[in-house]
C-alpha cells in the first residue's frame, strides 16, 4: 500500500492470481493504446498502406517496440521508485526546468491532437449519416459528449466506454482487413526489408516513417500511462507484474488494429495506384474498392476510434498537466488523490483546453484532416530524445529508481540506441515539417 492510500485509507486492488483474474484487471492499458490509436496511427496507417503499399510497415514494427519500451520504462518509475514520486517529481529533481518546458509542449499538444481528431470525428460523422448535417456540427456534438464523459475525471466510466467500443473497432477495422485479403509474404517483406521507397502521393516515405515514429514511439502520450494507472489504484512494485501484462495487452490490441487499416490501404487502394491526400480521398477510394456498405462499415471504426483518442487525451493530458503545474508549484513528491483531480479546477480547465480551443480549426479553409494528423506526429518526434534523455537518466540512477529497479546493461543500451535515433528523426522531422508548411504556404 502506498503512502497517498494509508494516509487516505483508499481500498486497494486485490493482485490477480489466475488468469481471468488478470483479464479482469486490465485497463489502463487499454485506455493508452485506443488514445494512441486515434492520435496518428489510423491515418498513418492508412496512408502508408495506399501509398506505398506493405513497403514501410518495419517502420511501424520497430516505432511499436519502441513505445512498449518506452512506455513499460516509464511505468516501472512510476510503480518502483524508492521515493514514491511521479515521473513529473523525477523530471523538476533533474532541474527544475524540465517540467515547465514539458508542460509547455503537453499544453501544446493538448491542443494540436485534440484539433485533428475533432476535425476528423466529424468529417467521419458526415460521411456516415450520408451528408445530414455540416461536418463542423457535427464536431461540435461530438466534442459536448466527451466533454459529459471526461469532465468529472471518472476513469472507470471512460474505461467501460472503451471497451464498449472495442467492439466496434474490432468488426469494422478487422472485418474490412479480412474482407481485403492480407498478403502475408508482403506483411513479412515489409516487417523485415527495411525498404524506402520512392515517394508516392502527397506525403514522401521519410515523413511517413518520421510521423510513424513520432506518433507511436516518440509521442507525449506515452507519458499518460501511469496516470491510468494511478486511477485503477495500482501504486508500489507488487503491482509490477500485472501492469507489464496489462501494457502487453494493449500493445497486442494495437498491434491488430494498425495491421488491419494499414492492410485496407495496402490492398484495397495500393494495387490500383491510389492515393491518400484528404479525408474525403480515403472515403471516396474506398466506396470504389467496397461499395457503399463496405465505405459505411469503415468509418464506423474510424469514428470509433477518434472518439475514444479524444476523450482518452483530454482526460490523459489533463490529469499530466495537473501534476506538472501540482508539481512545480510545490514540493510535494507524491501524486495526488486520484479521487481529487477530477474535481480540480485545474483539470477542468484543462479538459476544456483540450476540448474547445482546437474548434478554431474548424473555420473553412483550415487544413485538412490527414495532414494535420501528419504533420501533428511528426512534430511530436521533436520531443523524442529530450523525454528519452530524462528517462534515461532518472531509470540509470540509483538515487532517484533505487538500486534494485536500476536499468540493466541492456536496456541502458536500448536506451542509448532510442536517444540516437531521436535525435535523427527530430532534424528530419523538422526538415519534412518545413517542406511541407511551404508547400502549404
Amino acid at each position: 500500500m502506498s503512502k497517498e492510500q494509508i494516509k487516505t485509507g483508499e481500498a486497494v486492488p486485490a493482485i490477480p492470481t489466475t488468469f481471468w483474474g488478470y483479464i479482469k484487471s486490465f485497463g489502463p492499458g487499454l485506455v493508452v493504446v485506443l488514445t494512441w490509436l486515434g492520435a496518428g496511427d489510423l491515418v498513418n496507417s492508412a496512408t502508408a498502406g495506399s501509398n506505398y503499399g506493405y513497403a514501410l510497415m518495419w517502420g511501424l514494427a520497430l516505432s511499436l517496440l519502441f513505445r512498449y519500451f518506452i512506455v513499460d520504462v516509464i511505468a516501472r518509475y512510476h510503480l518502483c521508485n524508492q521515493h514514491g514520486e511521479t515521473v513529473i517529481s523525477a523530471f523538476k529533481r533533474i532541474h527544475p526546468i524540465v517540467p515547465i518546458l514539458l508542460g509547455i509542449a503537453v499544453f501544446a499538444f493538448g491542443h494540436i491532437y485534440s484539433s485533428y481528431m475533432i476535425k476528423g470525428i466529424g468529417e467521419a460523422t458526415h460521411y456516415l449519416v450520408y451528408g445530414f448535417g455540416p461536418s463542423w456540427l457535427w464536431s461540435l456534438f461530438w466534442v459536448s459528449v466527451i466533454g459529459i464523459l471526461v469532465f468529472s475525471g471518472r476513469f472507470d466510466r471512460v474505461q467501460k466506454v472503451f471497451y464498449a467500443t472495442l467492439a466496434l473497432l474490432t468488426l469494422s477495422l478487422i472485418g474490412i482487413a479480412i474482407y481485403s485479403g492480407p498478403d502475408v509474404v508482403g506483411i513479412a517483406r515489409g516487417t523485415f526489408l527495411f525498404e524506402i521507397p520512392e515517394d508516392q502521393g502527397s506525403f514522401s516515405a521519410l515523413l511517413i516513417i518520421v510521423s510513424l515514429v513520432g506518433a507511436v514511439a516518440g509521442s507525449v502520450a506515452n507519458l499518460l500511462y501511469p496516470y491510468f494507472m494511478q486511477q485503477k489504484g495500482w501504486s508500489g512494485p507488487k503491482y509490477r507484474k500485472v501492469q507489464r501484462y496489462d501494457l502487453l495487452f494493449g500493445i497486442i490490441i494495437i498491434i491488430v488494429l494498425d495491421l488491419a487499416v494499414w492492410v485496407v490501404g495496402a490492398e484495397l487502394l495500393h494495387p490500383k495506384g491510389l492515393t491518400i491526400s484528404s479525408i474525403d480521398d480515403l472515403a471516396n477510394l474506398l466506396v470504389i474498392a467496397l461499395g457503399k456498405a463496405g465505405g459505411v462499415i469503415f468509418y464506423v471504426g474510424v469514428l470509433a476510434a477518434l472518439f475514444n483518442a479524444l476523450s482518452g487525451a483530454a482526460m490523459g493530458y489533463s490529469y499530466l498537466l495537473v501534476d506538472i503545474i501540482h508539481k512545480i508549484k510545490t514540493d510535494e513528491k507524491l501524486p495526488i488523490d486520484k479521487d481529487k483531480v477530477g474535481k480540480m479546477t485545474s483539470y477542468k480547465a484543462f479538459v476544456l483546453w483540450c476540448l474547445v480551443s482546437p474548434l478554431i480549426w474548424l473555420v473553412p479553409g483550415m487544413p485538412d484532416f490527414i495532414t494535420m494528423t501528419v504533420l501533428g506526429n511528426a512534430a511530436s518526434a521533436v520531443l523524442f530524445p529530450v523525454i528519452s534523455l530524462a528517462l534515461w537518466y532518472i531509470t540509470a540512477t540509483p538515487k532517484f529508481i533505487g538500486r534494485d529497479f536500476t536499468n540493466k546493461w541492456w536496456e541502458n543500451v536500448i536506451i542509448a540506441i532510442l536517444v540516437i535515433v531521436g535525435f535523427v528523426m527530430s532534424y528530419y522531422s523538422i526538415v519534412q515539417i518545413a517542406e511541407k508548411v511551404l508547400q502549404l504556404i
